[in-house]
């Protein structure tokens, strides 16, 4: 399972200053690498636990060099949370939409969060640390195995669940235990925050000045990275 704060945010510098962004601006995108992969099981999975794992790639579409911290490390890769979409009928006849439903934390493991906050010095370095960044020129890829797992929807009576299918027309599973909807995509958010463990609030906006002529270190206005990926199914 993953976990901690990942990865891959970033930010623009202008000469009068720091102006945050979000990850796609720069054309640093994250989706689906089109198989999902066990190599690197949940740690637990029961009644209470869903396990997901997913291939998925980084890619930079814009027209400079991005700085992404590597997520194949023994941190975790920044996991945070999981939206869950549902396909529910359209007005028009056999149309359908995709509303968001849930949201679901990431357990995180204490162990790879206090392996991250070990880290951290490393980042002071003048250039970005080569087994800890990594610099994806326009068109490079980065691909990597991702498994995490959050807590099992919470299943309904089959009576009670009644009144919520006609509500949100959609496809749904039962069993003994009860009902639940089933989800059609789902949306990864990553995080990845230096702020609990350096005293200086600013600590991300100067890292990013600093490394600026290696490539762009996209960091929001709160200092920390987050970038969701597109949806997938």
């Amino acid at each position: 399972m993953k976990a901690i704060g990942l990865i891959v945010l970033l930010l623009i510098l202008l000469p009068i200053g720091i102006l945050a962004q979000s990850a796609e601006e720069p054309g640093l995108v994250l989706r689906d690498g089109k198989g999902a992969s066990t190599s690197k099981p949940c740690e637990r999975e029961d009644e209470n636990h869903t396990c997901f794992a997913y291939r998925m790639v980084l890619e930079n579409e814009g027209k400079e060099p991005v700085i992404i911290i590597n997520p194949t490390l023994g941190y975790g890769t920044g996991i945070k949370e999981v939206i869950f979409f549902y396909r529910e009928y359209g007005k028009e006849p056999h149309s359908y939409i995709q509303v968001e439903g849930a949201r679901k934390r990431v357990e995180i493991n204490p162990v790879e969060q206090e392996n991250f906050k070990s880290m951290v010095r490393v980042f002071e370095d003048e250039r970005p640390p080569e087994n800890m960044t990594i610099v994806l020129q326009p068109g490079e890829k980065f691909t990597f195995v991702d498994s995490f797992q959050v807590e099992s929807e919470k299943l309904i009576p089959e009576a009670e669940f009644e009144a919520i299918r006609r509500k949100h027309p959609t496809g749904y599973s039962c069993s003994q235990k009860g009902c639940s909807r089933d989800w059609s995509y789902l949306r990864l958010v990553y995080e990845f925050s230096f702020l609990p463990y350096v005293s200086d609030p600013d600590f991300l906006d100067k890292l990013s000045l600093r490394w600026r002529r290696f490539g762009r270190l996209p960091v929001g206005s709160n200092g920390v990275y987050t970038i969701t990926s597109e949806l997938i199914r």
